[in-house]
């Protein structure tokens, strides 16, 4: 089947992958990013989508997974918002009951990502290396970078405050475009103590619409999903950086080939992420 490969691809990347208490004593201007400590900080990172397409043959699953070690370089942000990130160790893979599993690694990544950080998290990406074809099929450069900063509210805070954050994003791959919106709202429930250091507890609970129409592989298809996925976030306000965030959820939606005499085609996907600074 020629059409597989790009049909599957464009669906998974189209799920996401997937950003003052009691105690708590923000900065004095407020809840926001500093050129944090330290400077450049690592991380760990992975995730994982597990999609099920349900067809008259059967079920169609499609597992797409990465995960590796990030750097995100600060020296620039206090000059113009750059934040310059570079992956040292970076594997993933692309897997299907249909198709042939294929496998990358760093050297499908042409170079560094630079993206532009706004004090309360909002991060734009600036510029971005070339991906191989079999990287697109696992990930965009938005999905490793967006998960690594956290939208804070440039303001104090208090146990219970929340703030929302909307995300529309669109992207196109051939002839298919997708759209994606996420309401995240986040839920400040106060601090926690780990490895002698106080540290932000914060919830996410992020509402997720994503629509595809278009043509991939020669095919015409239209797809919709919805859901919602929970999420925590530690955050260390004192070295203003990121500690630990992990996110997961489930959606559900449809598959739809307006040009072929099937029936639209229940979609069922589940993600999970997971960031953590590397000490």
């Amino acid at each position: 089947m020629p059409a597989a490969r790009p049909i599957l691809a464009v669906l998974v990347l189209s799920a996401p992958a997937l950003a003052g208490c009691a105690g708590l004593s923000p900065a004095p201007e407020g809840f926001t990013y500093g050129r944090p400590d330290p400077d450049p900080a690592a991380y760990t990172f992975a995730d994982t989508t597990e999609l099920s397409i349900r067809t008259d043959l059967g079920p169609v699953e499609v597992v797409t997974a990465y995960a590796g070690v990030t750097e995100l370089d600060f020296r620039r942000w206090s000059e113009d918002g750059t934040v310059t990130l570079r992956f040292p160790r970076l594997r993933g893979s692309f897997r299907s009951t249909m198709l042939e599993p294929s496998v990358v690694d760093e050297s499908d990544l042409g170079g560094p990502i630079t993206a532009r950080l706004a004090p309360t998290g909002r991060v734009e990406i600036a510029d971005t290396p070339s991906l191989t074809e079999a990287l697109r099929d696992v990930t965009s450069p938005g999905e490793l970078v967006r998960p690594l900063f956290v939208r804070l509210p440039g303001r104090r805070v208090e146990v219970g405050d929340q703030w929302v954050d909307t995300v529309t994003t669109t992207a196109a791959r051939g002839a298919a475009r997708t759209e994606a919106r996420r309401v995240i709202t986040f839920t400040l429930r106060g601090d926690t103590v780990a490895a002698g250091r106080r540290l932000v507890l914060i919830d996410t609970e992020t509402l997720v619409t994503i629509r595809v129409a278009g043509e991939s592989g020669g095919v015409a298809l239209e797809q919709q999903l919805t859901g919602t996925t929970a999420g925590r976030v530690l955050w260390d306000d004192v070295a203003r950086l990121l500690v630990e965030r992990w996110t997961e959820g489930e959606l559900t939606g449809t598959l739809t080939l307006p040009d072929l005499d099937v029936a639209p085609m229940p979609i069922e996907a589940r993600v999970r992420s997971a960031v953590a600074l590397r000490e």
